[in-house]
Formats: structure tokens, C-alpha cells, sequence
């Protein structure tokens, strides 16, 4: 780099000798910090992005990672019982909430099925989807056996299986409304 390399046009210039003589992979590879003229995104972190799934793609930010990890999950009781009924279902709506809360995960959509859930949830990059969904699925069989009697018959209440699915490949709100729309199909 020249040590005229403030001016626009000097770096343009000195850009193009880079990219000319094959050392464009190291130029580009460079951090923008070691690049004056690369202007640093401003990034709004007071910005809470909204829950509804307009089409746009929103961002959370922590203090060290910016995502949009979206993810589709379903889990059924054991033996797929329809035992997810009537205050049973309340119940796990409050009890699924409350644990997204506490691993700063935004719930999107959620339908409880008497057999099944479908549950669309952002979850920050730190947290184990494996984890998250063991954690869902083991606290809410304990605690819906504990204050629901009826429940306490069933040998089991956790089925081992679940599906997850990364939503990017279709538009979030198309997925949403499958969410969503279950009970009506």
C-alpha cells in the first residue's frame, strides 16, 4: 500500500496492481480493519426484530454472533396418545414458552395437536438443538405428569423420536401458516 493510499483514486489503483499481480486472495482475505477504505456496517443493537413473518429476513443479534436460525419441530407423546388436550395443552403452551425464555429463543409459531406438536422457534447459535428439544420435551412430560393425575396412568409420556427442520429453503411465512394451519386440515 502507497502512503497516498487515503485518496479514492490511489486505492482504486492500488486494488487493481493487488488483483493484477495475484494477490488479490490476500487483499480480499484481509480484515477490514486492515482495510481503511472498507466501510463497517453499523449495526443497530437495541433493534428487537418482530415475530411476525412478513417474508423479510430478521436478525437477532448477542454480544458476539448476528443469526436468523430458524427451526420447524415436531414431537409426539409416547405411543402418539391424544392426551394433549384441554388444559393439558395450556399448560404445555405456558411450560414450552417458559423454557424458550430461558434459552433466549423467540417461539414464532406453535400448535399443540391431541397427538402432537409442531413448534417454529428461533433459537441463538450457543444453544444445542439436541439439548433444547431434550429439555422441552423431558420437563414438560414431568411437569404435565406431576399437576395433571389422569397423565400419571400413562407409563410414559416422552416419545424418543422428534423431526427438526431448518426453515431457509422455503419462506418462512409459507411455514408459518403450515404451523398454523394444522388444526384447520
Amino acid at each position: 500500500m502507497h502512503l497516498l493510499s487515503h485518496r479514492p483514486n490511489a486505492i482504486r489503483h492500488d486494488v487493481e496492481l493487488a488483483t493484477l499481480s495475484g494477490d488479490s486472495d490476500r487483499e480480499a482475505s484481509a480484515s477490514p480493519r486492515l482495510q481503511p477504505w472498507v466501510k463497517r456496517a453499523h449495526i443497530d443493537r437495541s433493534h428487537v426484530p418482530p415475530r411476525s413473518c412478513d417474508g423479510v429476513v430478521h436478525y437477532r443479534l448477542s454480544n458476539t454472533v448476528v443469526f436468523s436460525t430458524k427451526y420447524h419441530i415436531i414431537w409426539c407423546p409416547k405411543y402418539r396418545r391424544p392426551v394433549l388436550v384441554g388444559t393439558v395443552e395450556s399448560c404445555l403452551r405456558e411450560l414450552v414458552r417458559g423454557i424458550a425464555r430461558e434459552h433466549h429463543a423467540n417461539v414464532l409459531a406453535m400448535e399443540v395437536m391431541p397427538d402432537h406438536v409442531h413448534l417454529l422457534v428461533q433459537l441463538p447459535p450457543a444453544v444445542l438443538l439436541s439439548r433444547f428439544v431434550g429439555i422441552l420435551k423431558g420437563r414438560s412430560s414431568r411437569v404435565l405428569r406431576r399437576e395433571h393425575p389422569h397423565l400419571q396412568r400413562i407409563p410414559c409420556l416422552r416419545s424418543p423420536p422428534w423431526f427438526v427442520s431448518s426453515v431457509g429453503g422455503a419462506p418462512l411465512a409459507v411455514v408459518k401458516r403450515y404451523v398454523e394451519n394444522q388444526k384447520v386440515a
